[in-house]
């Protein structure tokens, strides 16, 4: 039945206009031919459903025309008679698909569709890795090559974003209460100033120009992106 497999022999011959046996097939010609039921479909039309209910030990004989798309040219719309010996079938015995095979099939997983999702998921994060590696290497060479000067409207602006995080960090954490007038004097232009200058270093630094570039380089690069990427 279509499912199993079976080790075969193969031997064909032509067959002449008049009906009479031509001459041997040499490239359709297999001894002990692992053939795959379910891959039937892969061979010439036919095939498979001449042999389908063959058993061990058993022989066939019937005939096949080669479609005129086959890849050997002068096998083309040539009728041919060909003989299968069955030396051995095995019998694949697969288990009902439930949910108590999703166990089996990923340790943890109590139901088929847990299986699915979790499979879904893991592949979604492997492209997301991937696509996060090429997006470092790239990021690591411009790092390497590229001598970047800050402008100093995106120093103060980037200075100003870490000022105001901290700012709200403060606020949030619940560990110092700012009062208006505290709030006021540290959100004046004189207190973001001085944040400025003393933290000038670290906001200058090439691993916060790069994090600053990041979304725009990915951007251009899966614009112009090669053939090969995904």
């Amino acid at each position: 039945m279509v499912g199993d497999l079976a080790v075969i022999d193969i031997s064909a011959t032509t067959i002449d206009e008049d009906g009479s046996t031509g001459e041997a097939i040499p490239d359709a010609e297999s001894k002990g031919f692992h053939f795959d039921t379910e891959e039937g479909n892969r061979l010439l039309h036919g095939f498979l459903d001449s042999i389908v209910r063959i058993k061990a030990g058993e022989s066939k004989s019937f005939s096949l025309v080669f479609p005129e798309s086959w890849k050997q040219e002068s096998l083309r719309g040539q009728r041919a008679q060909f003989t299968v010996d069955c030396k051995e079938l095995f019998y694949r015995d697969l288990p009902t698909l439930d949910d108590s095979l999703a166990d089996k099939l990923l340790p943890g997983c109590t139901t088929l569709k847990e299986v699915e999702e979790t499979l879904t998921k893991r592949c979604e994060e492997m492209e997301e890795a991937k696509e996060q590696a090429i997006d470092n290497a790239i990021l690591e060479q411009i790092r390497k090559v590229v001598e970047v000067e800050i402008p100093q409207s995106l120093f103060e602006e980037q200075g100003r974003q870490f000022y105001g995080a901290r700012l709200l960090e403060i606020q949030a954490s619940g560990n110092m209460k700012l009062t208006e007038d505290q709030l006021a004097s540290l959100s004046s232009q004189k207190s973001v100033n001085e944040f400025l200058e003393t933290q000038r270093e670290s906001i200058t630094n090439i691993e916060t120009v790069i994090q600053i570039l990041r979304d725009n380089v990915k951007q251009l690069f899966r614009e112009k992106r090669p053939v090969w990427y995904g």
